[in-house]
């Protein structure tokens, strides 16, 4: 794991520690994706795929899900894609079945697999 991967994870769990929870509904990530995009069930499939090989993968995706939602539903898609845009820059990528995506995306995609999954 590279060091910032390691440091950005550290960062989002000290927000989620010092952000009010105290009456604030849970944030669904398949539920949100839903509402952006429609049709879950791809993201599902990538984001089993990329969650085998990163675990930590759906907390940062819950976390990406959780930003967004803080949103009003017309920034939610220009902040994912400026996300997204970042991680291309950076070349923070993810190759799954063959599609080539966003660390972000993909994230993304491993909690919305992980909340459709059967328990």
């Amino acid at each position: 794991m590279k060091r910032r991967h390691l440091i950005r994870l550290s960062a989002l769990s000290l927000a989620s520690l010092v952000l009010p929870t105290i009456g604030a509904t849970p944030v669904r990530a398949h539920t949100l994706f839903t509402e952006m995009f429609g049709d879950d069930r791809l993201a599902s499939h990538l984001g089993a795929l990329h969650w085998q090989h990163d675990p930590l993968a759906g907390a940062r995706g819950r976390s990406l899900a959780t930003e967004l939602a803080a949103l009003r539903k017309s920034a939610r898609h220009q902040r994912l894609m400026m996300r997204c845009q970042s991680d291309f820059d950076n070349l923070n990528i993810v190759t799954l079945d063959g599609w080539v995506m966003a660390q972000s995306e993909a994230d993304l995609c491993a909690a919305v697999h992980l909340e459709r999954k059967p328990r």
